[in-house]
Order: structure tokens, then C-alpha cells, then sequence
């Protein structure tokens, strides 16, 4: 699913709850018929117990501090009833700031890419934590259409769309970008 002629900036590895079922309110949703709801928004998708306790007690791993990321997966899969999570943003995105993300080396482990997330730079998802209304998603049925089993982008170029339909629609989070959401392949 991954698109060659997109470039990537692997953020870092995230702690998620593993088999994660969410009960976040259907209101703040874009679609209401996606089976799960799997972010870079913590708040979707929270972080795993083992993983927050790992952010408390090892300050020395070379996490990424903007985002609480770790560069290499190994730190993360490890961890019990956590789900590794790859986060990545398209490398042409200026609205990245290098000097606050400092992008993580590698991206060599094979991974499933779950989908294409659009959020703020802080990772609050544009797709699932703002409220939607019925208005709204008969107004955007290209997008509400086409998100996938985990309400996330199949093609990133569809979340670059959708994210700049966000940048003018919510511009108190604005700007929008396009995040790839990906796992560990088993």
C-alpha cells in the first residue's frame, strides 16, 4: 500500500494498546460505519500501560521528546499488551519542522501499513477527534466514502486532500498533515 512515488520521514515508534476496541463517541467521527478507530491521536488509540511507564522511567532511550517516539521499533515491540506503532509524515510537508521532530533513522523493519491518518502537528486526528456533524458528512461524501476498517486513508493522496479541506475548514488546528500509520508485520 505504500506509494513509491511518495516519500516518507519515519517520526518514531509509539506503545498503542494492543487489540484495541474504541468507545469514543460516534459524533466526532467522519464515518460511522468504520469497524475500528486506529490514530496517532492518543486519545483514539491511548497508549499501552508498559509503554507509559516506559516514557516515566527511561529518559536515556533517544525518544523523540516532541512526540514521545522511540527510533527504534526494538524498545517498543517488547513491551506486553502493546502494539507497535510506526508513524510517518510525507518528507514534502513544510509544515514538519525538522528542528522540533528530529525524524528517526531507519524504516527498515517490514511493516502492514493500517492507513493514512491526517491530524495536527501535535497528532490530534482531523479524521476522528473533531465533531462531525450530518451536514459535514454529506458534504465530504468523497472522503467519508473511502476511509478503510480502521477509519483511516487507503491512499495518501486522498488524505492530502482531506487535509487541506481541513486547513480551511478547522483552522484552529490548521495545518493538517498526512501521517502513515503502520505495524509491525508479524
Amino acid at each position: 500500500m505504500e506509494r513509491s512515488d511518495l516519500s516518507w520521514i519515519h517520526l518514531g515508534w509509539d506503545g498503542r494498546v494492543a487489540d484495541y476496541v474504541s468507545d469514543y463517541p460516534v459524533d466526532i467521527r467522519l464515518s460511522m460505519t468504520a469497524k475500528r478507530m486506529l490514530s496517532v491521536d492518543k486519545m483514539i488509540w491511548p497508549r499501552s500501560a508498559a509503554f507509559l511507564q516506559l516514557l516515566k522511567t527511561n529518559e536515556d532511550l533517544g525518544r523523540n521528546w516532541t512526540l514521545n517516539l522511540y527510533p527504534h521499533s526494538s524498545v517498543v515491540s517488547e513491551l506486553p499488551s502493546t502494539t507497535a506503532v510506526r508513524i510517518s509524515c510525507l518528507a514534502s510537508q513544510t509544515e514538519i519542522d525538522p528542528e522540533r521532530f528530529y525524524p528517526a533513522s531507519g524504516g527498515e523493519e517490514e511493516v502492514i501499513i493500517l492507513g493514512y491518518e491526517v491530524a495536527d502537528i501535535w497528532l490530534l486526528s482531523g479524521v476522528m477527534n473533531i465533531v462531525y456533524s450530518e451536514e459535514d458528512r454529506v458534504a465530504w461524501p468523497q472522503f467519508v466514502s473511502v476511509l478503510n476498517e480502521n477509519h483511516l486513508f487507503d491512499d495518501p493522496r486522498l488524505a492530502i486532500e482531506f487535509a487541506e479541506v481541513l486547513d480551511d475548514e478547522v483552522t484552529e488546528h490548521a495545518p493538517f498533515v498526512v501521517l502513515q500509520v503502520a505495524v509491525l508485520a508479524s
